[in-house]
Order: structure tokens, then C-alpha cells, then sequence
């Protein structure tokens, strides 16, 4: 069980929060659907990509998988350093589709709901 804290504006690296998915629609992905994902790359992180390595900070963050379950083509995200109001976010599974993805890409401030805390 989880809380939704609403209109929330600090966010910090570990939070988990919802968000409205505006990316490329593809699979069953629809904008404005909801996301609830772990905020992993802050405003003024470095983003860089080794092969499909995805790593922020120099931090390992996951692999960029090459092809959606569907068999689209996936391409991981540009390389580069996260601009204000951006986040990267990632789910916990490794076949999760988040911030790895150029399709998905960062998430907009203005994009999320709410900061979520784990109640049990």
C-alpha cells in the first residue's frame, strides 16, 4: 500500500513518484497514462551510454534493451546532462520501461502527480 502526496515539488534521488507518461506511444503505452517509477538522475546529472550500458554519474544504472517484447526497436537515451526540471526515472525491473529509452525519455516536472511513500 502506498501514499500519493499530491502537487509535491522537492524530489530527491530514491523517490518514488507518479508521473503522466508523455513519451512515444507504442505496445500498450498510451500519453497520459500513469507511470510509478524511481527518481535515479537528478537536474545537472551526466547521462552517458556505453554499447546499450546506461549509466548516470558513472553509475551503472541498467541495460537498454534492443527490442520491446513486441519486437519494435528500442533506442537507449542521448547521452548527455539532465536540464532543469527533468528527472530520470527507472522502474525495478529490468524489463521496465523508463528513462533508458529515448522513446520514454526524462520526465518533466510538470509530468508528475505526486511523490509516493510506501506505507506496507
Amino acid at each position: 500500500m502506498v501514499w500519493l502526496h499530491r502537487g509535491t515539488t522537492d524530489f530527491a534521488r530514491g523517490d518514488l513518484v507518479v508521473y503522466r507518461y508523455e513519451g512515444e506511444e507504442l505496445m500498450h503505452l498510451r500519453k497520459g497514462q500513469r507511470f510509478f517509477k524511481r527518481i535515479v538522475g537528478l537536474p545537472g546529472d551526466r547521462i552517458s551510454v556505453e554499447d546499450r550500458r546506461v549509466l548516470v554519474n558513472g553509475t551503472d544504472v541498467g541495460i537498454a534493451k534492443q527490442y520491446t517484447l513486441e519486437g519494435k526497436r528500442l533506442e537507449p537515451l542521448v547521452p548527455g546532462v539532465i536540464p532543469l526540471d527533468y528527472f530520470y526515472v527507472q522502474g525495478t525491473h529490468e524489463m521496465s520501461f523508463d528513462s533508458r529509452y529515448r522513446e520514454s525519455g526524462l520526465v518533466h516536472a510538470s509530468q508528475i502527480i505526486g511523490k509516493v511513500d510506501v506505507i506496507f
